[in-house]
Order: structure tokens, then sequence, then C-alpha cells
């Protein structure tokens, strides 16, 4: 965006075309990622239907991280697949450098590789632990290189009303529920629908997928909040996965859940345009 503006291009236009083909992008990565993990092509499109049909998934299409963070772990994903430890490293890094909980992919390759002892995984487990903390270590160099804190990005966020990082922080995020002042049900409902999921990715699929779409569920906690929490758990890609491996022989529910994910982002879209963005 700041190289389109330097030559004199529209800043706004050029975040909406980065953005949009970026998350294009990503999402036909994890359309294959998804057909190739169920081995079933049409599983593939149903995990893509219902990831964009999904109400936050308007992020993947804003001037945001979103779409980078899903491309970059797409592809990730697909690396890890093939047992390709230098794409799968690359992508991690650039999955990092994204947004935080791309860090989830280094914490989701220990724990597997913690589990399994497999020795010819030994590889991909270290370029994607190497490659995920490597992006966050380079982004909190910057912080520290531009502002003189590594960690300005965290305490950023009590500008938002997330307290500082505490024991008492998934105590906190749990009272964010009914908060009478911005109540998060909402929020609850994905993040707790997301954890099952991750869970039932666990045991279909091994600790690897399991913990890459709990991690997300994870850090709303340590933060003390549920504030965007249904946007963060995007980032929680295996859990659509198994909501399409759930899906898959349910033909009239699939439909529904589809049009209904379509038409609550529709809702939350003329609120962020109409009210609470530019209101």
């Amino acid at each position: 965006m700041g190289t389109a503006h330097a030559l004199g291009l529209n800043l706004f236009w050029a975040g909406l075309i980065i953005a949009n083909a970026t998350g294009a992008a990503g999402a036909a990565v994890f359309a294959q990622v998804a057909a190739r993990q169920l081995g079933c092509r049409t599983a593939g499109w149903r995990a893509l239907a219902l990831l964009l049909a999904f109400p936050t998934a308007l992020f993947f299409s804003a001037p945001y991280n979103e779409s980078f963070g899903l491309l970059f772990t797409a592809l990730a994903l697909a690396a890890w697949q093939r047992n390709s430890p230098f794409c799968a490293g690359l992508a991690a890094l650039g999955g990092s450098l994204a947004r935080m909980t791309g860090g989830a992919l280094a914490v989701a390759a220990v724990v597997d590789s913690a589990l399994s002892r497999e020795r010819y995984e030994r590889p991909r487990t270290f370029a994607v632990m190497v490659g995920s903390l490597g992006g966050i270590a380079l982004f909190w160099g910057a912080l520290w290189w531009v502002v003189g804190d590594p960690f300005a990005g965290l305490k950023a966020q009590a500008k938002w009303g997330r307290p500082e990082l505490s024991w008492k922080n998934p105590f906190r995020t749990l009272e964010s529920i009914y908060d009478p002042v911005l109540p998060h049900w909402g929020e609850a409902v994905a993040a707790l629908g997301v954890a099952a999921l991750g869970v039932r990715a666990w045991h279909k699929r091994g600790a690897f997928w399991g913990v890459l779409a709990l991690i997300p569920v994870a850090q709303l906690f340590v933060s003390g909040s549920l504030l965007s929490g249904h946007r963060i758990v995007l980032a929680s890609l295996p859990a659509w996965i198994e909501l399409a491996d759930l899906l898959r022989n349910r033909r009239r529910i699939l439909p529904v859940t589809v049009a209904g994910f379509a038409f609550v982002q529709f809702l939350l879209l003329n609120r962020y345009v109409h009210w609470q963005f530019a209101g």
C-alpha cells in the first residue's frame, strides 16, 4: 500500500485489491489442503464455502493482515502435507510476519513431533519451528528498531480494552462474555465451537492439526478478553476442515449453515461499514 501511494496510486483501492487477491489465493490453497486432508475434492469445496461464508471472513477482503495470514498458513500446511521442510519453513515465516497467530504453527509442530517421535518428520518440524518463531522475532526486532520496544504491539492492546498479561486473564476472558458494557456472546460461541472442532481434529487427524486449531482460542484466553474473538478464530484453519467433514453427509444442513453464516456476515459488514468504522 505504501509503494502504491508512493507511485501516485489510490491508497485505498490498492489495499482492497491486494487483500482480495491475496485472500483468493490463500482460499484456493486452503481448499486443496482440505481436499488432500479429507481425501475428497468435494470436501475441499465444502471447507472453502464454510470458511468464506463465516461471518468475519469479510476481513479476508478488507485491508487487514488476515488475507496474508490465510495465504501463508495454507502454504505452510500444503508443504507440511508434502513433507517439504524448506517450503513449510518459508511459508511459516510469512505466516508469523502476517499475524501473531502464525506462531501456532511452531507450537503445533513441536507438540506433534514430541508425541509422534518419527525421525523422518524432524526436518519439517525444525523448519516450521524456526520459520514460525523467526517471523515473530523479526517483527519484535522491527518494533525494537522503530519504537524502541519489542513488545510495543502487545502493550498497545491495552488501548483496545485488553488487560496486561496476568494469570488472572483466563478468568477475565470468561467475565468478558457477559460484560455489561460490551458483552461478547457471539465471540464466545465462535471460540467454543472452534475449540470443540479443534479437539475433534486432534482426535481424528493428529496433534499437529488439533493444536493448530486450538492455539488461537488459547491466545484469546491469555489476552484476558474475547474482543475480536470471532475474527481471531479465522486462523484456526483445521476447524473448517473438521466442520466440512462433519457436514459431508448432511446435504440439507450444509446449505443452511453456509446461508446462515453468509447472512450474519452481511449484517456485520453493514454494521462495520455504516456504523462502527465510518459512522
